[in-house]
C-alpha cells in the first residue's frame, strides 16, 4: 500500500487492484497515519463491500500524540513529560525546559534520541519536512518499548489485543 500521504486517489488505486487479485470483506488499519486517511472514507471503503474497525473522528483526535498527556490523565495513566512543538525555536526552547536526553517523534512515525541541541534541531527539522509539525518532545524513560495495537468493542472492552517488544 502507498504512504497514506500520497492521498486517496493512490490508496484506492492500489487498494482496488489487490482486491481483484484476493478479494476480502475486513479491512483493519494498523499505522496512525492510514486510520486518519480512512477514517475519512468509511463510505468509500464500504461502497468496496469493505467493513472497517474504525473510531469516529473526535476519539482519533483524542488519541494523537500531541493530545498524549490529556489522554493519559482522562485514563489515570502516567506518561513522560510531552510537548508538542511547531517550529525550531518553541523546540529548542522546551528543549531546554525539559532537559536532555529528550526523544523527539513525528505526529504519525519516526522517534529519535535527542542527546543535545544539535541533534535536536536536525530531527526536528527533518520531522517537519517528512511529515508536518506537531512533533513531539518527550522526557527519555529508559526501558524496553513495546508497539501495542488494539480492536474495541465499542463498550470499553478489548476484542483483540497484540503486543510488540521494539528491538
Amino acid at each position: 500500500m502507498p504512504y497514506p500521504t500520497s492521498g486517496a486517489a493512490a490508496f484506492f488505486q492500489r487498494l482496488d487492484t489487490v482486491l481483484e487479485k484476493t478479494p476480502f470483506d475486513f479491512f483493519i488499519p494498523t499505522l496512525d497515519a492510514e486510520i486518519e486517511l480512512l477514517v475519512h472514507l468509511e463510505k468509500e471503503l464500504a461502497e468496496r463491500g469493505l467493513r472497517t474497525c474504525l473510531p469516529d473522528k473526535e476519539t482519533l483526535a483524542q488519541r494523537a500524540k500531541n493530545h498524549l498527556p490529556r489522554l493519559a490523565q482522562m485514563c489515570g495513566l502516567s506518561v513522560p513529560e510531552t510537548r508538542p512543538v511547531y517550529d525550531v525555536t518553541e523546540a529548542l526552547s522546551a528543549a531546554t525546559e525539559l532537559g536532555y536526553p529528550l526523544m523527539v517523534k513525528g505526529q504519525y512515525y519516526d522517534a529519535k534520541m535527542a542527546p543535545n541541541e544539535s541533534v535536536l534541531f536536525a530531527a526536528v527539522c527533518k520531522l517537519f519536512s517528512d511529515w508536518g509539525a506537531p512533533a513531539i518532545l518527550q522526557r527519555c524513560v529508559r526501558g524496553p518499548e513495546f508497539n501495542a495495537l488494539g480492536i474495541g468493542d465499542g463498550e470499553g472492552g478489548i476484542v483483540g489485543l497484540c503486543t510488540i517488544r521494539k528491538t
